[in-house]
């Protein structure tokens, strides 16, 4: 899998579309692997947990207006975005090394409701400031 391609999409000519579109994936894939877990299926999990992982990273990169860099140098720059979930360092690095954990998929829940109020709020704060 290439890590800094989910789902062989590209972003759009908007930000917004592109993450309206990453969302609709990941709501879908949520429900797939909510009933993998359920089933304890680990052989089915791995593949859609790490498609939803480089679309968290994608998500967050492009909620922060920059384009994604390579998934396996980006903790410098993690820690320069603007708009990111407390301790985000920590649970990325712990969802990418355990990807077929329960507990990875809840986190990896946590930051995508986390990340999408992080990018509301910019998206208010640009709007108050136009």
């Amino acid at each position: 899998m290439d890590k800094n391609r989910g789902n062989g999409y590209q972003k759009k000519n908007s930000i917004d579309e592109s993450i309206s579109e990453l969302m609709n994936n990941w709501n879908n894939r949520k429900e797939v692997l909510s009933t993998l877990f359920r089933q304890r299926d680990k052989d089915s999990i791995q593949e859609p947990m790490n498609e939803s992982i480089v679309d968290y990273f994608h998500f967050l990169f492009w909620s922060n207006e920059r384009e994604a860099p390579n998934m396996e140098r980006c903790f410098d720059i993690i820690e320069q975005l603007e708009y990111k979930p407390m301790n985000l360092k920590e649970r990325f690095d712990y969802i990418r090394k355990n990807p077929s954990h329960y507990h990875s998929f809840i986190q990896l829940s946590e930051l995508y409701n986390e990340q999408s109020k992080q990018y509301a709020k910019r998206k208010l704060l640009q709007a108050k400031n136009n």
